[in-house]
């Protein structure tokens, strides 16, 4: 009787050592494939010569990530290293909108201070990050690429507030000025009226003789 538990028992564990030994060597060779995969797709990003060709290799790379996730494989080594691959090439497109955008973003106190070249400069600089950033949308995910956009509109509306400002200080000042105008006119008026009247009253004393 317990030879034959004994032999259950003894069956059951080489049969959880070879499920065992399964799993870890499909896992072994799972890594082994997608290490060998992001490897040769950061081979060929590196290689590429043109900008569409790098794009090209990214969204490859992006894609082969999405499919890993979405068929429920997490193993975490293979995870990292498609990540930190992907964020490294990432920064590839991304690095020079940043910088765009970096360079023409201004303080308050900086944007009164621009002149008419430095604005038309800051204005056509952020005109091409726009276009920039409409080649390199792939590397983006919806709400990222929204967010983008926003930014940029939000800094060229920047641009035109000091324009905004001094246009209506100007028009404020025209108002004013067309204000005092209408007022003096009224003034010097009654005091050409009042002069006139005494000089015809003076003239006519003098003609009766009376001054």
């Amino acid at each position: 009787m317990f030879k034959y538990i004994g032999g259950i028992l003894l069956a059951v564990l080489i049969l959880a050592g070879s499920a065992y030994y399964y799993h870890a060597s499909a896992q072994a060779k799972e890594v082994k494939k997608e290490t060998a995969f992001i490897n040769n797709a950061q081979q060929t990003f590196t290689k590429a010569k043109t900008f569409s060709d790098k794009l090209a290799s990214y969204q490859n790379l992006k894609e082969r990530y999405d499919y890993y996730k979405a068929n429920g494989k997490n193993n975490q080594e293979v995870l990292s290293k498609y990540q930190q691959i992907l964020a490294q090439d990432q920064h590839y497109f991304t690095d020079k909108l940043d910088k765009l955008l970096k360079a023409n973003t201004f303080s308050d106190d900086q944007l009164s201070e621009l002149s008419k070249a430095d604005v038309k400069k800051a204005k056509a600089d952020l005109k091409a990050a726009k276009k920039y950033l409409a080649k390199i949308s792939p590397i983006y995910s919806k709400d990222e690429l929204k967010a983008k956009q926003a930014q940029i509109d939000d800094l060229l509306n920047k641009l035109d507030q000091p324009v905004k400002k001094k246009n209506h200080k100007k028009k404020k000042k025209k108002k004013a000025q067309a204000s005092s105008s209408a007022i003096m006119p009224s003034k010097y008026t009654d005091e050409i009226e009042n002069s006139s009247y005494t000089w015809r009253v003076f003239l006519c004393l003098e003609n009766q003789n009376i001054v």
